[in-house]
């Protein structure tokens, strides 16, 4: 009786190798049965990370360095049902764009520190692309500049572009010009005129300063609703007007009183 229960284990113990070895090999099986769907999954990965420079694949994300940031043109902002209407000037002389990639900021030379950016992935500003290097990039037009170059910051990309909705940025300030003659009910940001220029504006929205070498914002010197007198060749290059009043930036360095 001993000899036929040690049978009876031993035939199960037997069973039950086969079973795990069948089972064993048929996954093997399974994950080796179709290589070339595995090939075209690696493939479909490797084309959904593609980067595009110059209309050239590149290796990798182009990624902004120092003080620079990577801005792609918002198309959006060309014509909305707000009512906001951007024309042929602003694609040629000023853009509204979206912010791809920001760098680890300048070094600041007194301290060794990196000088903080303030802008972030995904904010929406007003830049001039003469300050920077344009370039395609993932078939889009995009450009290379540096953080302290972009005007101001759109502070609700859904809604209208107006200057209620516009923060500065750094030692900029946005005014409204005074004793204009604008007459358009839309928001249009065009080139500055050289002729019949306003000195005199009054204060909209302001920005938090720059920083020192301590890397600590110094604050600018008006408020909103001041009257300023400013330098008449200082504007941003970039003027636009709304609800038939004229607006512009100015840099702070560049106001010489207040009012």
């Amino acid at each position: 009786m001993k000899l036929s229960l040690l049978a009876s284990l031993v035939v199960v113990s037997l069973t039950a190798a086969l079973a795990k070895r069948v089972t064993t090999s048929s996954n093997l099986n399974f994950v080796t049965s179709n290589p070339r769907q595995l090939q075209r999954s690696s493939s479909q990965r490797l084309r959904a990370t593609e980067y595009k420079l110059e209309n050239k694949i590149i290796r990798g994300p182009l990624t902004p360095l120092n003080e620079f940031v990577l801005i792609q043109k918002d198309e959006a902002y060309d014509t909305t049902e707000a009512g906001v209407f951007i024309g042929d000037t602003l694609r040629k002389n000023q853009y509204i764009g979206k912010i791809l990639g920001v760098g680890t900021g300048a070094v600041n030379t007194k301290n060794g520190e990196r000088v903080p950016i303030d802008v972030q992935v995904g904010d929406v500003v007003i830049f001039n692309p003469s300050d920077g290097t344009k370039l395609k990039y993932n078939d889009k037009e995009c450009l290379l500049i540096s953080n302290e170059e972009i005007l101001a910051k759109i502070n609700d990309a859904s809604v209208e572009v107006r200057p209620n909705n516009i923060t500065p940025f750094y030692d900029r300030v946005l005014i409204k010009l005074v004793d204009t003659n604008a007459a358009s009910s839309s928001l249009v940001i065009m080139p500055e005129s050289k002729s019949d220029k306003s000195t005199d504006g009054l204060v909209v929205a302001v920005g938090d300063g720059t920083y020192d070498s301590n890397n600590n914002k110094v604050p600018i010197d008006v408020r909103v609703n001041d009257y300023i007198k400013f330098s008449p060749f200082s504007n941003e290059s970039c003027e636009f007007t709304y609800n038939g009043e004229k607006f512009t930036f100015v840099r702070a360095r560049y106001i010489m009183a207040k009012y």
